[in-house]
């Protein structure tokens, strides 16, 4: 039988029946799903990016019909009153529960591409997905953690600094210099959210009781 490597075109029946085998995960169902085995689709042993095309239909519906979360009730009725077929993916599969959790990782996976793709890039023969819920929320995890990276390199690079403020004086010598250093301890000072005045004042008392 000939495999075919790769199928962009996918109807919601031929969905369905990828997904009416896949109840029970494990490790080869779920590299099927991630298009990194074939999987038998009518007659032919094809290998394609289930949950990615999966994610593209359930988008879809939620887009048409203007919902943030899915509801099969409002999708029926939209399918009856728009005569259109919407709310029929995933609809067969009998664990209700099961069927949400895979949406949301199709959708997941739709909605993040890139990140997926990289995720399943670096998948390894001997690398085990025996859950895809797993497999999802590792992805999540990573995305998070390189959304926090770039939020920190991000404020590294904007954060202003006052060079008045922080550059290193060399010992005074002349008038000019510590007249100088005084002026940098007062804006430090300040930066720290001292009152300029107050420190002024403290050193113009301190100056007069030693003079």
């Amino acid at each position: 039988m000939t495999i075919i490597n790769q199928k962009v075109s996918h109807t919601t029946d031929e969905l369905n029946a990828i997904w009416n085998k896949t109840e029970k995960s494990n490790d080869k169902t779920n590299r099927q799903l991630l298009g990194l085995a074939p999987v038998n689709c009518k007659g032919e042993q094809v290998t394609q990016f289930t949950l990615f095309y999966t994610g593209k239909k359930i988008r879809a519906a939620l887009d048409v019909t203007e919902s943030q979360k899915w509801s099969q009730k409002k999708m029926n009725k939209y399918d009856s009153d728009n005569d259109t077929d919407h709310g029929s993916i995933l609809s067969e599969i009998t664990d209700k529960t099961f069927a949400n959790t895979i949406r949301s990782i199709c959708l997941h996976c739709y909605d993040n591409l890139t990140a997926w793709e990289e995720a399943i890039a670096s998948v390894t023969p001997d690398h085990k997905i025996n859950s895809l819920e797993s497999f999802y929320k590792s992805i999540k995890k990573a995305m998070k953690a390189t959304e926090t990276d770039d939020e920190a390199t991000e404020t590294t690079e904007t954060t202003e600094t006052d060079d008045d403020a922080t550059e290193t004086l060399p010992e005074p010598e002349t008038v000019e210099d510590f007249g100088i250093a005084i002026a940098a301890l007062v804006l430090a000072g300040v930066n720290r959210g001292f009152n300029k005045s107050e420190m002024m004042q403290i050193a113009a008392d301190v100056i007069k009781s030693k003079s």
